[in-house]
């Protein structure tokens, strides 16, 4: 497997993202402060979001690591997107209200977005996610075949 990510960058993501995501998870569980404001979502939501940043950083780790670890980083990435997509459908379908916004990437058109597209939206990426964790559980099973197989 050809690295092209250099190991100081590597190990600058994993503690971002190690940081960021013990964070939103100490967050979650009531250890850590919450900056500049309330909280707008449920708890589990910010914790699911914290390990959502820890499973990153784990894969951005295991990337790196010999080929013999590939059915943990199996498990890291459908442990991440199935983290990602209970945010998705809790945006989508959770019961309350929702204030979205919407912007361009020049922030020039900025505004509250309606209800209802952005239920939409999110609904559309948690069914995107629910597919990509039945992909990956298939490259996963398809993976541990083919090692058994050896």
């Amino acid at each position: 497997m050809d690295n092209t990510i250099p190991i100081w960058a590597r190990v600058a993501g994993v503690a971002v993202f190690a940081a960021v995501g013990f964070y939103l998870v100490g967050i979650a569980v009531g250890r850590a402060p919450l900056l500049g404001g309330e909280l707008h979502a449920p708890a589990w939501v910010v914790g699911s979001a914290g390990v959502t940043f820890l499973l990153s950083g784990t894969y951005l780790a295991l990337d790196a690591a010999p080929t013999r670890f590939s059915t943990l980083r199996h498990l890291v990435v459908i442990a991440f997107l199935t983290s990602l997509a209970a945010i998705f459908l809790w945006i989508a379908f959770g019961e309350g209200a929702r204030e979205l916004t919407s912007g361009s990437a020049t922030a020039t058109l900025q505004g509250n977005a309606p209800e209802g597209q952005g239920r939409l939206a999110f609904g559309t990426l948690a069914v995107l996610s629910c597919g990509l964790i039945a992909v990956e559980c298939w490259r996963a099973w398809r993976s541990l075949r083919r090692r058994h197989e050896e």
